[in-house]
């Protein structure tokens, strides 16, 4: 009886070990698994046809629908990894506008959603090893004044692009599981509609 009672014992024990493993091992192992297995996204600005896109536009007006051409500065995003980047978005977190000491001032610093390209704001899902541009600011024809492409907009816009300047974003792209990613762009405004001075820094 009493070898019958320590066998008992000694299978309970192994027991409680072996779950206590494996509840360890769950914890190590699904962070570890999670960081294999995780997209990493990219984000780059050149300065072609693709990044300083013209596009045709229809503005609203009171006299009805205007046929425009408008100019969009956009960057790439790129998911360089096999796995998708699931609920993928972009945001503006700060803009800037350099002085005649050439030092820069915040002229927004609060975090709004760009929109990708044709698709809006909503998030989105970039598969592995695909592409995918954002739009950061634009101007057209009908509208000759720069206005970046978040939603919503905000109305302090129109006042900080009143003046001519170069005006650097700061825009941040995440998703689930994924470091997030900064890139900077910086437009030399000069109140041009088609304007072709843009780059990006760093």
């Amino acid at each position: 009886m009493a070898a019958s009672t320590n066998v008992d014992s000694v299978n309970w024990v192994s027991y409680v070990i072996s779950v206590g493993v494996g509840l360890l091992l769950g914890v190590i192992t699904e962070p570890l698994r999670l960081w294999l297995l995780r997209p990493k996204l990219t984000a780059a600005f050149t300065a072609d046809e693709h990044c300083l896109r013209q596009t045709p536009v229809v503005a609203v007006s009171a006299n009805g629908e205007i046929h425009s051409v408008a100019k969009v500065v956009q960057f790439l995003v790129r998911n360089e990894r096999r796995f998708s980047a699931k609920n993928s978005r972009a945001y503006v977190s700060r803009i800037e506008k350099r002085n005649a000491d050439g030092f820069f001032e915040i002229a927004f610093a609060d975090r709004l959603p760009l929109r990708w390209a044709y698709i809006g704001a909503t998030a989105v899902d970039i598969p592995g090893k695909t592409e995918l541009y954002c739009d950061v600011a634009g101007a057209s024809q009908a509208q000759p004044w720069l206005n970046p492409h978040t939603e919503p907009s905000a109305q302090l816009f129109h006042q900080i692009f009143d003046d001519h300047a170069v005006y650097r974003f700061t825009a941040i792209v995440t998703a689930d599981n994924v470091l997030p990613t900064t890139i900077q762009i910086l437009i030399n405004w000069r109140g041009n509609w088609n304007f072709v001075d843009v780059w990006q820094e760093g």
